[in-house]
């Protein structure tokens, strides 16, 4: 499977709720949280894979390969843990807020300033049909609010401020000429 990237239209569909958890979605979702870590996310939503239904995973782990000074920094972080949710509604936000900068999969080498709230519940679905009831806070709560998000149809594109998105695609003009213009001279 491959990680649809913007400007494809799928990307701001809204995606439907699963009806019942089967074994597809099942492989699915453990499928999700293979590709996840391969790019190297920290959470991935079914529609970002063209599939438009309401399942996200989350998760990052330290790796193990990582030196010891490494490893002190990200224990030091918040860490992500491996979630898989069906289904998941924002119930409640903090009014506090921050802004952060925010990648993702489908927007592959954009960084963008975002705006969210630092709490939120989050009431969801396991693959085991149980309700799974989800207070994030901090890093947890911003990247599950994106993952919701991209099932509602929402990129980072969608909820970053209009001169910070005039001067991304300025530079991107600018390097798409740069390009052609080195093109034309060889």
């Amino acid at each position: 499977m491959k990680i649809l990237t913007y400007p494809d239209k799928k990307l701001k569909q809204k995606s439907k709720k699963v009806r019942k958890v089967t074994k597809e979605i099942r492989e699915l979702a453990l499928n999700m949280i293979k590709i996840m870590k391969e790019n190297k996310g920290v959470g991935l939503s079914a529609i970002q894979l063209g599939i438009p239904i309401r399942l996200l995973v989350t998760g990052y782990e330290i790796p193990k390969d990582a030196d010891q000074e490494t490893q002190e920094k990200l224990k030091d972080n918040e860490q992500i843990p491996t979630l898989i949710l069906v289904n998941p509604k924002v119930t409640l936000k903090s009014r506090q807020t921050s802004i952060m900068k925010e990648g993702c999969l489908s927007c592959p080498d954009v960084e963008l300033p975002v705006k969210r709230p630092l709490a939120a519940n989050i009431l969801a679905t396991d693959l085991d049909g149980h309700r799974v009831k989800i207070r994030a806070k901090g890093l947890l709560a911003r990247v599950l609010l994106h993952e919701i998000d991209h099932l509602d149809g929402i990129l980072i594109y969608d909820r970053t401020d209009k001169k910070t998105l005039k001067r991304l695609r300025e530079k991107q003009n600018k390097q798409i000429l740069d390009e052609k213009s080195k093109n034309i001279i060889k």
